[in-house]
């Protein structure tokens, strides 16, 4: 799975030193404030963003996507439940990459990876840096055997921001174009270009529709496009007001499943507004208000995922609000949250008042287990099976027990010399 839950440049949780770090059973009942009002009626589709597939009863590999901190060389490996290397192959030689993701899609691998060219130049006799170009590199390997299937030189107008693997089709995208390639064979299918998509993630991709926000029919609204995942044409939009009914700045943020396009309507003042639209058709299904008080004058990062039919509405300098998927009611809210990452049947958050790392039970938001931590400012980069927890940090890749979060082993950079190592994309097999 894996588009991320906020944008930020930096592509790995700093964990430092996850491998020796204490697990305890640190309630944080001061920091998560409950009001369960009801549970999600599990029976029939279980929802998530995005493509979803079913899932194997246990993952056997896990994929990683990474490159030491002293070297310019990315590498795809291939890593055993046990913690041993399967198989490594480089993936790119790049000078400065900011950005990547990796994710395994029917024993074919993918991956990408943004890099710029910089140079120093004199400006006003002072030295400033430049950005000279922009190569954005993708390619597929087999699971099995690393061997490379195709790569390809993507657009390099802008750098690459996001990618999915949906139903054979591998998509692309910047903040002003979308890319879809074959999957099997990496050939171009479809581009639209001159956008301007305003979500982060910037496009959701579903089994019925690719989901976008970009500018409205005039400056008072923002459009919702659900558009064909193989030909790109647009099924159905719909107008948003970007500003509430007390004339205060809207600022929107959704997501998309396999039933319906989900909007939270953020504000300075509340309540906030949050609606479901049928993927099918942009009808409404249901609608919703929240009391989510701004902490300060600007609304940081609003993200909105579903996943095991549990809706959350997130912003950093809020908390979540955790609502059930199928009619918008209120389960429990948080306060304090930093960063959240849903992942099968748990939700892993940190929080902005502590140095911690804890996995919450999704359905009440209550706390099962917390780890200290030194540093929580960027985005959780991990992947879950049923029974262990992978988690990026600088020191490697670290397999915790998701009963009791007690690390395993802990997979390391083999270059010699150079301990710390640069995640930028985690997957397990499906």
């Amino acid at each position: 799975m894996k588009n991320r839950v906020s944008e930020r440049r930096n592509l790995a949780l700093v964990i430092s030193g996850v491998a020796a770090l204490v697990i305890g059973s640190i309630i944080v009942a001061n920091f998560l404030l409950y009001s369960i009002q009801g549970l999600p009626n599990l029976t029939g589709i279980t929802e998530a963003s995005g493509c979803t597939t079913p899932l194997t009863p246990e993952a056997k590999t896990l994929y990683v996507l990474s490159r030491s901190f002293s070297s310019r060389t990315i590498n795809i490996s291939a890593i055993g439940t046990n913690g041993q290397e399967h198989w490594t192959q480089k993936f790119a030689t790049l000078s400065t990459p900011i950005r990547g993701s990796l994710a395994e899609k029917k024993g074919l691998i993918y991956a990408f990876i943004t890099s710029q060219v910089l140079k120093r130049v004199k400006l006003y006799d002072h030295r400033v840096t430049q950005i000279l170009a922009i190569i954005n590199v993708a390619a597929a390997y087999n699971a099995n055997s690393g061997k490379k299937l195709w790569d390809i030189q993507a657009p390099t107008n802008s750098p690459i921001e996001g990618m999915s693997i949906c139903n054979d089709i591998i998509y692309l995208w910047t903040s002003n174009a979308i890319y879809a390639f074959n999957a099997n064979s990496g050939k171009s299918l479809w581009k639209m270009n001159n956008l301007i998509l305003l979500n982060t993630p910037r496009i959701i991709v579903t089994n019925h529709a690719i989901v976008l926000t970009s500018k409205g029919k005039d400056s008072s609204h923002n459009t919702i496009f659900a558009l064909n995942p193989k030909k790109g044409a647009v099924l159905w939009k719909a107008d948003i007001a970007t500003r509430n009914q007390i004339g205060q700045s809207v600022v929107l943020s959704l997501t998309a499943t396999d039933k319906a396009v989900y909007i939270s309507q953020f504000n300075k003042g509340f309540p906030q507004q949050v609606e479901a639209l049928s993927i099918n058709n942009g009808k409404l299904l249901w609608h919703t208000s929240i009391n989510m008080k701004i902490d300060n004058t600007s609304i940081r990062f609003p993200s909105t995922i579903v996943n095991n039919n549990v809706l959350y509405l997130y912003t950093s300098n809020t908390g979540l609000v955790a609502l059930n998927v199928n009619d918008g009611t209120h389960l429990w809210a948080g306060s304090n949250v930093n960063q959240l990452q849903p992942l099968q049947d748990r939700l892993y958050v940190t929080h902005s008042t502590a140095a911690d790392f804890c996995q919450l039970d999704p359905i009440t938001g209550k706390s099962q287990w917390c780890m200290s931590t030194k540093s929580t400012s960027n985005p959780i980069e991990a992947v879950s099976s049923q029974t262990m927890l992978y988690i990026a940090s600088p020191t490697g890749v670290s397999a915790l027990q998701k009963d009791n979060g007690k690390v395993s082993w802990v997979y390391k950079d083999k270059t010699p010399g150079t301990p710390r190592m640069l995640t930028y994309g985690l997957s397990l097999d499906n």
